[in-house]
């Protein structure tokens, strides 16, 4: 596990996403000062990718040509989603119509993004956004509300979270061509989130139990959804699926015990990723398709960095 450091006069960082290339984007604060997204690279580092004119930004992804989505406040303090990219810096992507405020957490190699928005009711809703056509309103389940869109793939399918009728929230897959569908939960359950989303359609997550706290969750369309932290965990999340459906998160491998960054796998179920020298908890929030790793972990002094964990390297 390698520590990725801060930015300059901060303290903390947290690692939202990683892409193909091992670049790392998330955010970087000081205890009494502000926080700002970072991109990391292998070459150089972590850089401060600034604001929309306010004093707040955070990055949430990444796609494989480096460009950043987030959200980040605007200099009369609403916060805004973003598309960060190198030669272009921050841009502002605006909001639903007649809306406040809006995030981004993820965009794909086709430069789609998706995140949340709120509207002029100031209900939060799903939106995809595109150069071409700006930012569209996804809706909500039958009988919902609210939606909040946490990932999207190659193919600009989305996942994430929505009211759905009876009061449940339930983790749901959109489509351009199907609309969002309700992905339901586990047996027994009421709650179920879609975190991320791989090429093949592949959702992971997190949902509940009769009686039971948080389990992390595979969900495929011939598979439905699937626990895969049977024996129990209450506060196991999936945060992150790569193409291969390896699966990160966060769990507790004993009764009690810290919170670990996690990778599964099919043949080897879930596997504790370590903490950084000094350090108790970790949380892995990305995976990519090389089985690289990213999160946050304490560091046994009172601050969290962000972290990159690459199979087989020992530091």
């Amino acid at each position: 596990m390698q520590d990725l450091g801060t930015l300059a006069g901060m303290d903390n960082s947290f690692a939202s996403e990683i892409n193909v290339r091992g670049e790392v984007t998330g955010n970087s604060y000081a205890a009494a000062g502000p926080q700002h997204a970072f991109v990391w690279t292998e070459s150089g580092g972590m850089r401060d990718l600034g604001t929309l004119g306010g004093s707040l930004s955070s990055g949430g992804g990444i796609n494989a040509w480096g460009q950043v989505v987030g959200s980040a406040d605007t200099a009369s303090g609403s916060r805004h989603a973003f598309l960060w990219t190198a030669s272009g810096g921050m841009r502002d992507l605006g909001t639903l119509p007649g809306g406040t405020n809006s995030f981004a957490s993820a965009i794909n190699v086709w430069g789609q993004v998706t995140g949340t928005a709120d509207k002029a009711d100031a209900l939060g809703h799903a939106f995809l956004w595109t150069a071409s056509d700006g930012m569209r309103d996804l809706g909500t389940l039958p009988g919902g509300t609210n939606s909040s869109a946490s990932a999207i793939n190659a193919r600009g399918q989305v996942t994430g979270n929505a009211d759905a009728a009876g009061g449940a929230t339930h983790a749901f897959r959109w489509s351009t061509t199907g609309g969002m569908q309700d992905l339901g939960a586990l047996p027994g359950g009421a709650f179920s989130s879609g975190n991320a989303i791989n090429d093949l359609g592949q959702i992971t997550g997190n949902a509940d139990l009769a009686g039971d706290g948080s389990h992390p969750f595979r969900w495929t369309a011939s598979g439905g959804m699937q626990n895969l932290s049977p024996d129990g965990c209450s506060t196991c999340v999936g945060l992150a699926i790569n193409d291969l459906g390896q699966i990160t998160g966060r769990t507790r491998f004993t009764p009690g015990g810290p919170k670990r960054a996690f990778r599964w796998t099919a043949s080897g179920g879930l596997e504790d990723l370590g903490t950084l020298p000094g350090g108790t908890n970790s949380f892995a929030s990305a995976i990519n398709n090389r089985g690289q790793v990213t999160g946050f972990a304490d560091t046994g002094d009172g601050v969290s960095h962000a972290f990159l964990w690459t199979p087989g390297r020992v530091r």
